[in-house]
């Protein structure tokens, strides 16, 4: 069986019209004044693209993300990392998926409760 690489929300996907444009081609179901049906057009293959105008944006922004990176000691405090801002965006549509990532430097705060003797 032949694989298909898949891509989200991209050329390979399978398509589907919320107006069931088989049902209505079938007579199975009647729909009175609707544009989609006479966008239907019998003698070209049928294009699922033109029925699917799919563009989204998605962002997502975090702001002042603190982490603590665990560690298995008693003697010593957990270092503690801090981001002032994380931001994540995914832009598609029916030729490509964008993505883009800006995060600013993230810093860790390690403290250290070895006494060290000269």
């Amino acid at each position: 069986k032949k694989k298909k690489k898949e891509n989200i929300f991209g050329w390979d996907q399978v398509f589907h019209d919320i107006h069931e444009p088989e049902l209505i081609r079938e007579k199975k179901i009647i729909v009175h004044d609707d544009p989609l049906v006479d966008i239907i057009d019998e003698t070209y293959p049928f294009d699922p693209r033109y029925f699917r105008p799919l563009m989204a944006t998605v962002r997502v922004a975090l702001h002042n993300i603190t982490g603590h990176l665990i560690h298995h000691t008693d003697d010593e405090p957990c270092p503690i990392a801090f981001c002032e801002r994380l931001c994540f965006e995914m832009t598609t549509d029916l030729d490509e998926t964008r993505l883009q990532v800006f995060f600013l430097p993230v810093n860790i705060y390690i403290e250290d409760t070895i006494v060290v003797s000269i």
